[in-house]
């Protein structure tokens, strides 16, 4: 596209105004674009200190439409720098096979409809704890957490499939000659609307964002959210304090934790007893 959507995507020289990125968001918003992010170093095109300012831009992008998005959700995009030529090297890997990261916890508000639920997170949390009370809180939590994925994995709640099921099960009545073929149709459609309701809910929960029109059944438009809040979460790219870039899941890693044990570590600072003196004594030696 050889354009930028802000200001955001160039480092030095002088900002532009709003306007000039009008045309290319026009673009984006008309057809219903979004990006699919990227992950190294976050500019694609550098001016090589021509004229003795540095500047960079991430010029080059991928775009895609949101049916794509979810149906090709490990897809990313790669910056690789190229110390050869002004662009840096763009990798598009469609069959990306990253870190495999444990899966968080997830009430669903689907589950609220089950009375079952309410029993097992009554009996968990009724359960004795020994510990602090901080420790109590946790392993209560980590009961109820344990107990609900266990129902939930010998329970069938699947939405999607549940109304893939459905619209098989319809179209067979209706293909047929059933008896009391209508009753059987007005009976599958009202279990078909609860399912969609029930998905609905599911990833209207997971986008984190509201509801647009009540009774849309807009679930690919949350789905894309999810996708996009995902990409948004993730670091794919760090700056360490040597001014260099990350270039793997392991070295950010490995950055991430040398920052916080440095933070965390102590100088062992010397002759700070005037600095105590200071500070009222709260803990006695008795």
């Amino acid at each position: 596209m050889n354009d930028i959507l802000s200001n955001d995507e160039k480092w030095g020289g002088s900002r532009r105004p709003e306007r000039s990125f009008q045309t290319f968001r026009d673009f984006v918003n008309n057809n219903k674009l979004i990006d699919i992010g990227f992950e190294g170093i976050p500019w694609t095109w550098s001016n090589n200190w021509e004229n003795g300012k540095k500047i960079k831009e991430r010029l080059d992008r991928v775009l895609c439409s949101r049916h794509w998005r979810r149906e090709n959700g490990k897809a990313k995009c790669l910056h690789i720098q190229n110390n050869a030529s002004d662009h840096a090297i763009v990798l598009f890997d469609t069959d990306s096979k990253g870190r495999k990261w444990k899966r968080r916890f997830f009430f669903d508000m689907n589950w609220v409809q089950y009375k079952e639920v309410g029993e097992i997170i009554s009996r968990e949390w009724g359960k004795q704890q020994e510990g602090s009370r901080f420790f109590k809180l946790h392993q209560k939590i980590k009961s109820c957490r344990v107990a609900l994925l266990n129902w939930h994995r010998q329970r069938d709640t699947n939405a999607k499939k549940e109304i893939r099921e459905l619209k098989q099960r319809l179209a067979e009545v209706q293909g047929d000659g059933y008896a009391n073929k209508n009753e059987k149709v007005r009976v599958l459609k009202k279990e078909l609307k609860e399912a969609y309701k029930r998905e609905e809910v599911y990833w209207e929960q997971k986008a984190r964002v509201r509801w647009l029109k009540e009774g849309d059944k807009n679930t690919n438009y949350f789905h894309a959210s999810v996708v996009e809040r995902r990409r948004r979460n993730n670091i794919s790219s760090l700056k360490k304090g040597d001014g260099t870039w990350c270039e793997s899941e392991h070295e950010i890693e490995n950055e991430i934790n040398g920052y916080f044990q440095d933070l965390f570590t102590s100088s062992n600072p010397q002759q700070i007893e005037s600095i105590l003196y200071d500070v009222p004594l709260v803990i006695t030696d008795q």
